[in-house]
């Protein structure tokens, strides 16, 4: 049995007339339902992806470039040169699940930057941050 590209959470596949068979019966369907796993990542909304990446305060403020492992073992790079702010959503095109019975066309890829703040600065790490502020 085959799953195509890009099927989702409760599409069926069809198997008609595969049932059991005997003599005067016309053997019924045979249905198999998917049924998708959690991924510890991705989230799927239709065609889309969607996923949370964690940020330093460095990160956002100086920028990154970080790479991200995909369900089929490639890697997206994703890189940003401004100031993210927390829980900006950035949008990565084709980098979505495939279309079902069109996978070369793609959804798209969220990402939820998340940013971490320090717990504690130091005092010197408090100076040098309010001289960089009074500017």
């Amino acid at each position: 049995m085959g799953i195509e590209r890009g099927m989702q959470d409760g599409q069926d596949i069809v198997f008609e007339r595969e049932s059991e068979q005997s003599p005067d019966y016309i053997p019924g369907d045979v249905i198999f339902k998917i049924r998708t796993q959690k991924h510890s990542t991705f989230v799927r909304e239709g065609d889309n992806l969607k996923m949370d990446m964690k940020l330093t305060l460095k990160e956002a403020i100086l920028g990154f470039k970080k790479h991200i492992k995909h369900l089929d073992d490639h890697y997206t790079e994703v890189v940003s040169n401004e100031v993210v702010q927390p829980f900006q959503v950035r949008r990565v095109p084709e980098e979505g699940m495939p279309h079902h019975n069109f996978p070369s066309q793609k959804g798209d890829l969220f990402i939820k930057q998340i940013v971490t703040l320090p717990r504690r600065l130091n005092e010197e790490d408090k100076q040098i941050l309010r001289q960089i502020f009074q500017k």
